[in-house]
Parts: structure tokens; sequence; C-alpha cells
């Protein structure tokens, strides 16, 4: 800590990921912005990973895994990063492994307050003329902590947002080689969410039962 002071910087409010980036940004002192996510672990080298490929590269990222293994393969914005093996050129890199220089930044509108912010600020970069690159080592893992029915919301969420943000720029994340997405574990997570519910059914009924035996006795 003391070889790396930290500054923290407090909103009084909830604004939205989008300018929340946009304000740290703006306050950072130094060229090289690594960005991340609030719950992800990054790996022990992850920046000695990344860094060095700015010198032939404008966005460099590294690989994404989900602790959660069914969300790992259901996530659409970070499918892609999960299983490119090798250093490769890519189409989007996700917020939460993605590094650059704020002088690039500072060419851009920065982030807009889309749903997938990091995919339309990936496709605006592209459309620049900049070059995106992932480097798998660059390892970063994902704990998130939503349940199966706020997750499904947030896949709603995202669908609406990729669907919009498709048409604006006249672009797809693409994988040739790996299907986005895995048919059985979207069937997994479909059993997993039809057993929550089952149990909220029975347990709502169990509640109605003990009311209906209370009044009786009453």
């Amino acid at each position: 800590m003391k070889q790396y002071p930290i500054r923290s910087i407090s909103l009084k409010k909830h604004v939205g990921s989008a300018k929340a980036r946009n304000l740290g940004i703006k306050e950072a002192r130094n060229e090289i912005i690594a960005l991340t996510d609030s719950d992800c672990f990054v790996s022990r080298n992850w920046l000695k990973n990344l860094v060095p490929y700015l010198n032939t590269n404008d966005v460099v990222g590294g690989k994404v895994i989900f602790r959660d293994d069914i969300e790992n393969k259901l996530n659409p914005s970070i499918t892609r990063q999960t299983i490119i093996s090798e250093d490769s050129p890519v189409n989007f890199l996700n917020t939460s492994n993605m590094v650059f220089k704020k002088s690039l930044w500072n060419r851009t509108s920065g982030f807009l307050n889309y749903r997938l912010e990091d995919v339309e600020f990936s496709w605006r970069l592209i459309k620049g003329g900049y070059k995106l690159f992932s480097i798998p080592k660059g390892l970063v893992i994902h704990h998130g902590t939503r349940n199966p029915f706020q997750n499904l919301k947030k896949y709603f969420q995202y669908g609406k947002s990729y669907s919009k943000l498709s048409s604006i720029h006249d672009m797809h994340i693409s994988n040739k080689s790996e299907a986005l997405f895995d048919k059985k574990a979207i069937w997994d997570y479909f059993n997993l969410i039809m057993i929550l519910s089952g149990l909220y059914i029975a347990l709502f009924i169990s509640y109605l039962a003990v009311l209906n035996i209370i009044f009786s006795i009453s």
C-alpha cells in the first residue's frame, strides 16, 4: 500500500458503472488504465502479462472466468474471452478485464450509458480504427453474487441492450470456432430455476396450511 498508494473516490449516489468508470478514469494521474470489477480477483501477474501488449495494440484484456460454472457458460458478454486459448485480436473486451492508455480514452467519449457499455465501447473503438487484443494468461476470476432469478433479469437486459447496440453499430460478438452458448448449461440453469420455483411454491403452500390451521383452532 505504501509503494502503491490508493486514492478512493466516493460518490454520494449510484450513478451506474459507465459514469463511475468515466469519473475514475478522469481522476487518474497516470497513463495506464486498468479496469476490473469489485467482485473480481485478478491473477498474480495480471498487469505484468497485459501491459506490454499496449506497445502494439490499443486496448488489451485477458481471460474472464466465473466462479459459477453455469453462469460461466451462459454469460453472453464474457464467453468469447473464456474460450479463447491463444493470444489473438478480438472485437470485444470486457470491463472486468480491460487495460488501455488514458490518452486513448481522452480521444473518445468514454463509456456511454448502456447496459453493455463495454461492448459499445469496444465496437466504437474498432470502427474508429483501434485494435483490441486478448491475452488469456491475463486471468480474472469473477465472483458473481446474483441468484438465478437476478441472473434471468440480467440476461434479459443484456439481450435488449445487445440487440440495440448491434443495430447501432452493425456488429456482433462472433466466434467462428465455438458456439457462444452451451446448450447443456442453459438446460441445467433452467432445471435449477424450476427446482427453486418448486421450493418457493411448496413453502408458500405450507405457509397457507399453517395459517388455515391457526384460524381453524381460533
